[in-house]
């Protein structure tokens, strides 16, 4: 299972993220079938700081390609980005979706310009 956390940048994903894949954690025997996935982690493993429309769809690709080989493992997957666009949703492919609407705008001017908020996934 895949649960997808996205929000703008400072809505709290992470931190909720973190909360909800710690208390599957808590919840069930076998902790190691929860994988946590974080953008800006993955993005720092990768070194790939690259902020285009191209490059958030790389990273949508990426997180998605990790998620898919979590989950055949058998692995519930928790996994937090901005995830602006349709498109990279349906690259991600959750099977539950957590809007973070906490905040009417984010700390970056171009993220808040691109987000679609209205995404029904």
């Amino acid at each position: 299972m895949k649960i997808l956390i996205r929000g703008l940048p400072g809505s709290g994903k992470t931190t909720f993220a973190d909360a909800l894949a710690q208390a599957l954690v808590d919840s069930t025997l076998d902790f190691n079938h929860i994988a946590r996935l974080n953008a800006d982690q993955v993005r720092r493993d990768s070194k790939d700081w690259d902020f285009t429309y191209k490059g958030r769809l790389r990273q949508a690709h990426r997180i998605a390609q990790m998620a898919n080989f979590a989950c055949k493992l058998q692995n519930i997957v928790v996994s937090d980005f901005v995830c602006p666009f349709s498109e990279m949703v349906l690259i991600f492919k959750p099977d539950i979706t957590v809007f973070m609407d906490t905040i009417a705008a984010g700390r970056y001017e171009d993220t808040n310009l691109i987000f679609d908020k209205n995404l029904v996934s």
